[in-house]
This record gives structure tokens, C-alpha cells and sequence, in this order.
């Protein structure tokens, strides 16, 4: 039955003057990235309206569709269409189908079809679609997990490179911290020596070191102040960097031969032990300033309390 109805739509479009049958039906064209429904209904005074559906998967994976109404003409083999945009459409019925000039700029061969046979062909597209932005994806997050190993990587390095200069930092305002301690208690003292010395000149050397103990704190809050600089940096720098590498790590345990992952676990044991230190380092200034500041608070009252 199929191959009479096939038989039939030819005969109807190499002769249409025959009166067999009119140019009405649904046709299908195949492309190699889609697919294509042409249905037509003739008027007994051989005018024609209908629809084109169009599917086809872009290069990027992505399935499009497009549908549009036509109206036109049937002059003996000849058919002009018009879409509903405007843009003219010329065609000629051949033994094989309809010729169709006027989409995309070549001729579209158009079958006569069913719409099963459509919807079998848009289903193999949204397959083919499907399968391309899975792969396109994949590739996406494959590519981000790349650049968040060479990004932990190369920060990892950096803490590698300028730890040492880090350590030395907290080194110097340590020491300079407890040496404001000092001072302040050697102020102290050298005022607590001229108590009781009623002679002017004394008394000006006592409020002086008076003085003196009380600039201490101040130059603390500066020292802190540094600190927090140093801390703020290195949290803003290597915080989020380690807290990424246990992640990073159990995903490069799964993929095999990849360069990117093959530096990053080189340098990781290096890496965690140095970040180790550097926490205590800071951890440990921090105890320091608690200390050096209660003392020289303890500093600071006595020597309120000689003025």
C-alpha cells in the first residue's frame, strides 16, 4: 500500500495535468545535520497553503527548530511559495518528489513521507544533539578542572617560593614587639628611680619616662596592625587554595596520564607541611601579642598611677 501511495504522489508530480491527484501531501527532506517536513494542500484552483518544520542540530550540539506557514501556486510542474516572512520559495515536482529552491540558498529535494518518518528523524537528531552537549559539557568541566589544578598549583608554588620571606616578616615584628615591652619596662624603671626627687630637672626626666611608657601601646596597635596585614594576605592567598586540595587530589586519584595532576601532587606533601608551619607561625604571634600586650598594659597602669 505504501509503494501504490509513493507510485501515485510520483505520477501526480511528473504529471500533474493528469488530474490524478493534486500536489497535496507531506513531503520530507533529509540533510546531513537535519531534517525537513513540507506539507501542502492544493485548492481545486490550484492554489496551495501548508507548513515547513524544520530540525536541524547546530555545530555546537544545540537542536533547533523552526516552523513557518506558506501559501502559493501550482502552474503545472512549476509551484511558488512565499513563507510567512515574505521570502519567496520556487519549486518544480519531479518523478522523485519537490524540488525546492529558495532555503538556505541550494535545492532541497522533498519526498513524499509520512510524519512518522519525521518524528523517527527528529528523534535520531535530538539523539545526535544530546550526545554533543553531553560531550561539549564534559569537555567544559573537564577543561575547569584543568584550570583549578593549575591555578592550586601555581599557587601552591607561590607559598613555596615566599614562605620564608613571610617567616622572616612575622620573625621582625615579633622581635620588635617584644622589644617595645622592653623599653617600656626600662622606661619604668628609670622613672620609678626618680620618684621622690623633688629637683626639677628630675622631675622632667620622670614625666618624660612617663611619657615614653605611654607611646608603647601605640607603637603595639602599629605592630598588630602590620600583623593583621600579613595574616589578611596569606588567608586571601592560601586559605582557599588548601581547603581546594583534598578535592583536587582525590579527582586527580581518578584520572590517568594528566600532566596538570602529575605537578600538583609532586608538590602537595611540600606544600601541606609548609602551610602547617606558616599557620603556626601566625597562630603563634598571635599568643605572643596577647602576651607582650598584657604586660605592657600591666606597664602602662603603673605608670599612670606615678603621674
Amino acid at each position: 500500500m505504501q509503494r501504490i501511495r509513493i507510485f501515485l504522489a510520483a505520477l501526480c508530480l511528473t504529471v500533474p495535468t493528469l488530474g490524478l491527484c493534486s500536489v497535496s501531501g507531506l513531503y520530507i527532506a533529509h540533510y546531513s545535520d537535519g531534517v525537513a517536513m513540507l506539507q501542502i494542500i492544493e485548492t481545486p484552483d490550484h492554489h496551495i497553503s501548508g507548513n515547513l518544520r524544520m530540525v536541524a542540530v547546530k555545530k555546537e550540539g544545540e537542536l533547533v527548530r523552526t516552523s513557518y506557514t506558506i501559501v502559493g501556486a501550482v502552474d503545472g510542474q512549476n509551484i511558488s511559495m512565499k513563507l510567512q516572512s515574505g521570502s519567496p520559495i520556487t519549486a518544480v515536482a519531479t518523478a522523485n518528489g519537490i524540488r525546492v529552491v529558495g532555503l538556505g540558498g541550494s535545492a532541497s529535494l522533498f519526498q513524499p513521507g509520512d510524519l512518522d518518518e519525521f518524528e523517527r528523524q527528529v528523534a535520531a537528531l535530538q539523539s545526535v544533539s544530546k550526545a554533543a552537549l553531553d560531550q561539549k559539557a564534559e569537555q567544559g568541566q573537564r577543561a575547569k578542572f584543568m584550570t583549578d589544578v593549575n591555578d592550586a598549583t601555581a599557587s601552591m608554588t607561590r607559598l613555596l617560593a615566599s614562605s620564608d620571606k613571610l617567616t622572616q616578616a612575622l620573625a621582625s615584628t615579633q622581635a620588635r614587639l617584644r622589644n617595645i615591652t622592653k623599653q617600656m619596662a626600662e622606661y619604668l624603671r628609670k622613672a620609678h628611680s626618680l620618684a621622690g626627687n623633688t629637683n626639677s630637672k628630675a622631675e622632667d626626666a620622670r614625666a618624660g619616662y612617663i611619657q615614653k611608657v605611654g607611646e608603647g601601646p601605640y607603637a603595639t596597635a602599629s605592630l598588630q596592625f602590620e600583623f593583621q596585614n600579613l595574616r589578611t594576605q596569606f588567608d586571601e592567598k592560601q586559605t582557599s587554595t588548601f581547603n581546594r586540595t583534598t578535592v583536587l587530589e582525590k579527582a586527580c586519584k581518578q584520572v590517568n596520564g594528566v600532566s596538570a595532576c602529575k605537578k600538583f601532587s609532586e608538590i602537595l606533601p611540600s606544600y601541606r607541611a609548609r602551610y602547617a608551619t606558616m599557620e603556626q607561625s601566625l597562630t603563634g604571634w598571635s599568643t605572643v601579642y596577647q602576651q607582650e600586650k598584657l604586660e605592657q598594659d600591666r606597664i602602662a597602669k603603673e605608670a599612670d598611677a606615678m603621674q
